[in-house]
């Protein structure tokens, strides 16, 4: 006699194996009884398809319910990464099966494309006036400043075009900041 084995965890139907007769009670009975081991059952369990997986419950009976287990994807609000784990979880409507651009602040899944729903400035995300003004700072830290003041002091009141290059591209960092902030209405 076929039985058909679940997790007992899971409930989820494992695959069948031949019962094994029991020797005492065919004997006892003159008739042919067999053992069916705990989470096991004589019941066949329904077909199933894509997507689906059959699960006994409460030791009566078989259920198909879905199973997208291992499949992947990511919270429309807050672009988290959720992997289904469970037998009849699926994918809750509206979530998307992509995952956001890399390097996009705090993005959030809108009809049928991620959006940045952070201020970004140069790469990095900003909240206020502050954090675009730290960042311009660092911008004309890397754009040189050191050293144009330098050769501008060697220079003295020489003509330096170190200087006056330096100066001009400071200039347009400042503004790129200030407008900015400006646009975003930072404070």
């Amino acid at each position: 006699m076929k039985i058909y084995h679940w997790h007992p965890d899971t409930y989820e139907y494992l695959g069948t194996s031949e019962a094994r007769i029991d020797p005492l009670e065919t004997a006892k009975t003159r008739e042919t009884v067999y053992m069916i081991p705990a989470h096991a059952t004589p019941d066949q369990p329904p077909q199933t398809g894509a997507n689906q997986a059959a699960r006994r419950i409460n030791n009566d009976a078989w259920e198909v319910v879905d199973d997208y287990r291992g499949q992947e994807y990511w919270d429309k609000d807050t672009g988290e990464k959720i992997t289904i784990t469970a037998l009849g979880v699926i994918i809750p409507i509206g979530n998307p099966t992509q995952a956001p651009p890399l390097g996009m602040f705090d993005p959030k899944w809108y009809e049928t494309a991620w959006v940045e729903t952070a201020i970004v400035f140069q790469g990095t995300k900003v909240t206020t006036k502050a954090d675009v003004d730290q960042i311009t700072s660092q911008l004309i830290i890397a754009l040189g400043e050191a050293k144009a003041k330098t050769e501008k002091l060697m220079a003295g009141s020489d003509p330096c075009p170190i200087w006056d290059t330096f100066i001009a591209a400071r200039a347009v960092i400042l503004q790129e900041g200030d407008e900015y902030i400006i646009a975003n209405s930072l404070t």
